[in-house]
């Protein structure tokens, strides 16, 4: 809402000196709007069940690149970059607000997730490469909200190597902290999928903090 005011603000601005008003200040700083006086030219009369011919007019390919929705497959591939770069994103689910949160539950910078339908998450995936003869972990600071619970699920190539409940019993002040060990997959390049898995789809979110794979 509060952005909604501020485009309102703005668009309100341009108008008035569009139509040769003016914006001033007095000398307490406090603005006043000039408005001239016009007849008023009313539009030809448009039936909704009979309207005109449509304009044609579009966005451009680069206004259209500034238009997000929550939960867009575009506005998710954005938030997810800053988090963890280099994965994608499929089955997000608008509800409850997805996306790049600046703070959420203490910490900085958090995606927020949410299933896409009752026994169908949100998954997040990447294809890793491994490296021989080192140890590889992957390491996730995981959150839940605070009047729900989810599964975090963890697999590789298809096969499940961590399932783990997200919630007031597991997650201290609200964050888990994982480690999956994925030194097995020494020299092999796998495809990782993260899974925000509902449970009772009851504020099922998934918060993502961490996200990351370390080897030493």
């Amino acid at each position: 809402m509060p952005k909604l005011l501020d485009v309102c603000e703005k668009l309100a601005r341009q108008a008035i000196v569009k139509e040769g008003g003016k914006i001033e200040k007095n000398a307490k700083g406090e603005e006043f709007f000039l408005i001239p006086v016009k007849a008023p030219k009313p539009s030809k009369l448009e039936l909704a069940w009979a309207p005109g011919p449509i304009a044609g007019s579009k966005f451009t390919e680069a206004e259209m690149a500034q238009i997000t929705i929550p939960g867009s497959a575009k506005g998710m591939k954005a938030a997810l970059d800053k988090v963890a770069p280099g994965w994608s994103i499929v089955n997000c689910n608008s509800y409850m607000d997805p996306g790049l949160r600046p703070e959420e539950l203490g910490r900085k910078n958090v995606l927020a997730t949410y299933p896409k339908e009752p026994g169908v998450p949100c998954v997040l995936s990447r294809k890793v490469d491994i490296p021989a003869g080192k140890k590889t972990t992957l390491k996730l600071s995981v959150g839940h909200h605070p009047l729900g619970d989810w599964a975090l699920v963890v697999n590789a190539d298809g096969k499940e190597l961590l399932r783990k409940s997200v919630g007031k019993s597991t997650a201290t002040n609200g964050w888990l902290d994982v480690s999956v060990d994925l030194s097995e997959y020494q020299g092999k390049s796998i495809l990782l999928e993260l899974l925000n898995q509902p449970t009772d789809w009851n504020f099922e979110n998934g918060y993502w903090e961490k996200i990351s794979i370390e080897t030493k």
